[in-house]
């Protein structure tokens, strides 16, 4: 028991940490929890420019460094892309240390986790046996020995289903194949061809090799996927202004410049989405970022605004129900109850529209109504505690301020002493 059933609801529906995990189990972090009436225009931007195939999209905040919802939008187009025929979408959460070569490996890592290379693999052996006719790769034994597989293996027993014994000299025919039916460098993919061949599970401790550069791999294998049934790729980049943050000012030419090469590898087959905040985005105007923003213009065809909630809390009222109804167990008096609906509104005013703060206080609020006693939480028990409910103080000024913005008058305050206490009864 939570001590939530009280207020007709299973949990706290507000998160602590307003931190995204989109591969964790708690809804209220992992980008479940989404309404999309509060990112409306920046949706239809967003798709947009996915429709296009546009080679970068800036989800830029232009108030506010971090909080404004930019990962969470990032997290709900990446699933809807995962929809998308003929296409792979992936998302990955950037470490200010990762460099361009980072980012891809980490993408060649998810197309080997998710066994979309695997996929391909199978079909580019089949086609090779077929093509070749070579009596020790015969097509039925390759057929049946992929066909004998679970998904893919830790182990391939190639030899014995067929009569190759020199697995090196297959990955090096089967390379020279690819680059001439693909177009690629086969020296690129001539260890991931050995991996499969044999251990496909190890393939990606391969990539931390010097001999490798995992930006060509990347550039190729997109290539390969293109004529094998993979169309298009979705590559979402979220806390990317962390890389850019995290280099430092006399390196931004360089990351850049790998960048372009990142982006121009995959040409018209490759759209990267990546988060930016004010700081980030002022580095990439100096001169030293014109590789990058040569070929990715930090203009309004490639950005999308992302803007903070409407301080009136309109938006904040319909975000707070959403969390809500995700975690009711009965029917409420009303959708945000136990918060009264102008203290929700009050929360967003005072946190300046950061949907991040504003769900760590209605978290903090909420937990307080709970271990006070309080039946309900309204606008006027909390002015009269402001620093246990706001953790500040809130002034008559700032006050008379956010009751203008809403076109109504203050209301007086009166006790709740006794409201408090018949709850605490009820509840022993």
């Amino acid at each position: 028991m939570s001590g939530y059933e009280r207020y007709l609801l299973s949990d706290n529906p507000f998160p602590e940490m307003a931190v995204i995990d989109p591969y964790g189990e708690d809804d209220r972090v992992n980008g479940c929890i989404f309404r999309e009436s509060i990112f409306e225009k920046e949706i239809e931007s967003l798709e947009a420019k996915t429709e296009r195939g546009l080679n970068l999209v800036y989800l830029s905040g232009i108030e506010h460094d971090k909080g404004i919802g930019k990962s969470a939008l990032l997290v709900f187009q990446w699933r809807r892309c995962v929809d998308i025929p003929n296409s792979t979408s992936i998302y990955i959460k950037c470490d200010e240390k990762d460099k361009p070569k980072d980012i891809c490996s980490k993408i060649i890592g998810v197309w080997h986790k998710e066994e979309v290379i695997w996929d391909v693999f199978k079909k580019c052996l089949i086609r090779y046996a077929e093509d070749k006719r070579d009596p020790l790769l015969a097509p039925d034994a390759v057929r049946f020995l992929l066909d004998s597989q679970v998904g893919m293996p830790d182990w391939l027993p190639l030899t014995l289903y067929t009569q190759v014994r020199d697995v090196e000299k297959l990955a090096e025919g089967l390379s020279r194949y690819l680059h001439d039916e693909c177009g690629v460098d086969s020296e690129n993919i001539v260890s991931l061809l050995e991996y499969y061949l044999t251990d496909p599970a190890d393939f990606p401790s391969s990539l931390n090799s010097r001999k490798i550069d995992p930006i060509n791999v990347f550039g190729d294998l997109v290539k390969v996927f293109g004529d094998h049934g993979y169309e298009r790729h979705y590559v979402f980049l979220d806390q990317f202004e962390d890389m850019i943050v995290g280099t430092q000012k006399r390196g931004i030419g360089r990351f850049c410049l790998a960048l372009k090469k990142v982006i121009l590898s995959a040409s018209g087959m490759v759209s990267f989405f990546v988060t930016l905040h004010p700081n980030s985005e002022m580095l990439l105007k100096i001169p030293d970022a014109r590789d990058l923003t040569g070929v990715a213009p930090l203009n309004m065809v490639h950005r999308v605004d992302v803007m903070v909630l409407d301080t009136r809390g309109d938006k904040a009222v319909t975000l707070a129900e959403e969390y809500f109804k995700h975690f009711r167990t009965g029917d409420p008096p009303y959708p945000t109850f136990p918060v009264e609906k102008e203290l929700v509104e009050l929360i967003c005013y005072l946190e300046r529209g950061n949907i991040r703060r504003f769900l760590q206080q209605m978290h903090h609020c909420l937990e307080h109504g709970l271990y006070s006693g309080l039946p309900e939480i309204t606008l006027e028990y909390a002015l009269e505690n402001s620093s246990e409910v706001f953790g500040r103080e809130v002034n008559k000024r700032v006050l008379e301020r956010f009751y203008g913005l809403k076109g109504r008058r203050q209301k007086s305050s009166r006790s709740m002493e006794g409201l408090i206490s018949k709850f605490k009864k009820e509840m022993e």
